[in-house]
């Protein structure tokens, strides 16, 4: 027989219910939207205890921030795909939803509180060129491969390294050095294409005057 009181076994069926929703996204949307936008502190009308409260605060952040990493994780054809699993979930049409969040970007509030700055800058980015490529498939413009190339994507290693011809394992160092512009979230190098242009058009210093 579980030891546990009611509150407490209330909030484990509530953690289970979030990891149990089919898609990532959906999960940052379930997450943040227990999250007061005033405190930061997580709640659920179901559970009013003011000590399993604060278990609850803690669970929801530590679980926000794991399936957060998860989603950056993701490649951006899985990105994509988990993108339209999440639509599936929801009453209003993906169009709606889409041309609403190109206009209140209202993604931003899916991050955690906690985010580095470059897993902002890579989520958001990320979530731009997602929200593209929905909208040009409205109308069957752009293939992810085009919509990437854009001045203000991040490009993957492998994707920086086809874009100026040197090997994946020669950019990895270049950055690890900080001889190039790039972010790093968690072992993922990024690269924005702007950030290398500028790079490639500044004038090569000898090294001795490094």
């Amino acid at each position: 027989m579980s030891s546990k009181n009611p509150a407490n076994r209330r909030l484990d069926d509530l953690l289970a219910d979030i990891r149990r929703l089919p898609s990532t996204l959906g999960k940052l949307a379930c997450l943040s939207a227990h999250r007061d936008p005033n405190t930061a502190v997580y709640l659920h009308p179901a559970v009013a205890d003011p000590g399993v409260a604060a278990d609850l605060d803690r669970e929801f952040r530590l679980l926000h921030e794991r399936v957060f990493r998860q989603w950056l994780n993701l490649s951006l054809e899985e990105q994509k795909a988990d993108l339209d699993l999440y639509f599936s979930s929801l009453a209003c049409g993906r169009e709606t939803v889409i041309r609403t969040w190109a206009t209140l970007e209202s993604y931003r509030s899916f991050m955690p509180i906690t985010a580095s700055t470059a897993e902002r800058q890579l989520y958001l980015s990320n979530m731009v060129t997602l929200i593209r490529i929905e909208i040009a498939e409205f109308s069957g413009a752009k293939t992810i491969g085009e919509l990437q190339t854009s001045d203000s994507a991040l490009l993957t290693i492998k994707e920086a390294s086809e874009f100026l011809r040197v090997p994946p394992r020669t950019l990895r160092l270049w950055a690890e050095l900080g001889e190039i512009p790039a972010l790093k979230t968690g072992r993922q190098w990024r690269f924005r294409r702007r950030d290398i242009e500028d790079w490639l058009a500044r004038p090569i210093k000898s090294p001795k005057n490094r």
